[in-house]
């Protein structure tokens, strides 16, 4: 299986994107490409913690929004998702503003 690499992917596409449509939004609800590249900056510190965990402690268990038993690890690869979800976002961004540019 291929990693998300969030810096790089994100990296690549400021790159591509001219500087004036960093803030515009998508149509409907999505976020701009500043608004995740902060928010994956943010889950970014989250991962730097838990890369200095144990195995044995990546399966500590915690209640996931006070329901949901869950491991560390558990939560890691569920971040994992969440990063992969904004990279489409982001391509499915990266597509509009290119149609709008």
């Amino acid at each position: 299986m291929i990693e998300f690499a969030p810096s790089a992917f994100l990296a690549a596409l400021v790159k591509r994107v001219p500087m004036n449509l960093w803030a515009r939004r998508p149509c409907g609800t999505g976020f701009s490409l500043l608004e995740h590249a902060c928010h994956l900056r943010d889950l970014d510190a989250v991962f730097a913690s838990l890369k200095r965990l144990t195995p044995e402690q990546r399966l500590r268990c915690g209640l996931r929004d006070g329901v949901r038993r869950m491991t560390l690890e558990e939560l890691v690869r569920e971040l994992l998702d969440h990063d992969r979800t904004h990279g489409l976002e982001l391509e499915e961004l990266e597509s509009e503003l290119q149609e709008t540019a």
